[in-house]
């Protein structure tokens, strides 16, 4: 039975999650594998409004993601996360990043360490690991999505490169907020 039906009668629609584990796999799958592509889009921009942009891909597909994970599981409580990670994540973040970046007038050019070429060859090796150890590791868990957790660990780690890699502290703030993101995700699949 569900402890939210006398006040919050809709989110207490149960699923028969036998049916729709599968689809439920997909589906997240889709969405943390468009993640990991906005992921490797932020390596090949230079407009810092770009970079901002696909974190606001990011960010939505994150709560896509938890949404999805909370009405196939039948997780009430998991919707507060998805209206949180939307208001937060989706608007009031980038907002304050796009007013700071306008007031501070930052350099609008995204610099590199390194140029795009060898970053997306370190972000290419970066996913070939994680796919590697999480193989390695999960070889007999039952998740909601292998694949997810692996794109999560990669996004983790190209998140991290984004910050070591970058000149500018928005730029380095942005791939922490990647790297949030990805954890999010990663919790996300791995508890339910």
């Amino acid at each position: 039975a569900c402890a939210y039906r006398a006040y919050f009668p809709l989110f207490c629609i149960t699923m028969d999650t036998t049916t729709l584990f599968p689809s439920l796999s997909y589906a997240v799958n889709i969405c943390a594998g468009i993640m990991l592509v906005s992921t490797l889009l932020v390596l090949t921009q230079k407009g810092l409004q770009a970079c901002i942009n696909l974190y606001i891909m990011h960010s939505f597909l994150l709560g896509l993601a938890m949404g999805i994970v909370a009405f196939g599981m039948g997780e009430p409580h998991l919707y507060i996360g998805v209206a949180l990670t939307m208001l937060l994540k989706v608007l009031l973040i980038p907002g304050m990043l796009l007013w700071m970046v306008h007031e501070i007038r930052v350099n609008r050019e995204v610099q590199f360490y390194l140029n795009t070429s060898s970053s997306l060859l370190v972000a290419g090796a970066l996913t070939v690991f994680s796919f590697y150890l999480t193989n390695r590791v999960f070889a007999l868990s039952a998740l909601v999505s292998e694949t997810a957790l692996t794109m999560s660990l990669s996004m983790m780690l190209i998140g991290f490169f984004i910050m070591i890699s970058r000149t500018q502290a928005v730029t380095q703030m942005l791939g922490f907020l990647f790297m949030e993101n990805s954890l999010f995700l990663l919790a996300t699949v791995t508890t339910f």
